[in-house]
């Protein structure tokens, strides 16, 4: 049993997340269960109030992050496994980036995809939201190589998803929330 979209709206008020950070995260989760509606349509078994509650609160510490230099997905998780929540946790660890790519598109993808595909408050391509990751984040060649390593996993679940699903190369980068 997972948070539902109340309880989860009701946690981040709770741990004072910023009202960007809970827009982004809404539309993090509008996306994501856009794109698991559609991977299920052709077969997969995706958990979708799993995939929204992980939506929701992949940036559940990030406020917090912002001032202690923290990484939140890690304080993010453990805040989650905290309170009961594994396998909310176990993806918001990996929603910056999965540690691996799964045979089938998992919920953890799915998240991770759907909130690189959001910019603050806008859906984007993966292009653009990595052309604003180098921007604001590649500072240095260990930053550079994270963010374009992470580009080029993120083109492959792209690839996944549209192949496991009824989105097109154009409808994907065209999805309205």
């Amino acid at each position: 049993m997972y948070p539902n979209r109340k309880t989860c709206l009701q946690m981040m008020d709770h741990y004072d997340m910023l009202p960007n950070i809970k827009d982004h995260s809404i539309l993090v989760a509008d996306l994501a269960i856009i794109i698991g509606c559609e991977l299920n349509k052709t077969g997969s078994e995706l958990d979708l109030d799993l995939i929204e509650a992980a939506a929701l609160l992949h940036d559940i510490t990030k406020t917090e992050s912002l001032k202690t230099g923290e990484d939140h997905s890690k304080s993010g998780g453990k805040l989650l496994r905290a309170l009961g929540y594994q396998r909310i946790a176990a993806i918001v660890e990996q929603h910056v980036l999965p540690d691996k790519i799964e045979e089938n598109v998992s919920e953890e993808e799915v998240v991770c995809y759907a909130d690189k595909r959001t910019l603050h408050d806008k859906i984007v391509t993966l292009n653009e939201r990595f052309e604003y990751l180098l921007e604001r984040y590649g500072k240095d060649e260990k930053s550079i190589v994270f963010v374009n390593e992470t580009r080029l996993k993120l083109l492959i679940i792209e690839k996944r998803i549209i192949d496991n699903s009824t989105f097109s190369e154009f409808n994907i980068n065209n999805i309205i929330v």
